[in-house]
């Protein structure tokens, strides 16, 4: 699933100076599709995610499985203070 891969590929190119394992799992039934990720993402990653998606209705939960705090997207790292 294209996806999983996408997932994989947020993960292996943050910008984390310390390296973290964690679980992110996706189920899916017939045209659903949930995708559960232990942090607080940006709106950015979410929608990043979803569009990877090949699935029309996937949908992205945070705070599951543990936590492992904010998640900013790689962009979102290098903009420092700049809102």
């Amino acid at each position: 699933m294209q996806l999983l891969s996408h997932i994989r590929f947020l993960c292996d190119n943050c910008l984390s100076i310390i390296p973290i394992n964690f679980i992110c799992s996706i189920s899916w039934l017939r045209r659903f599709v949930l995708t559960t990720f232990p942090g607080k993402l940006t709106v950015q990653l979410g929608l990043n995610i979803k569009k990877a998606s090949d699935i029309s209705f996937t949908f992205v939960a945070g705070y599951t499985n543990g936590y492992i705090y904010y998640a900013p997207t790689a962009e979102q790292l290098r903009n420092m203070g700049g809102a």
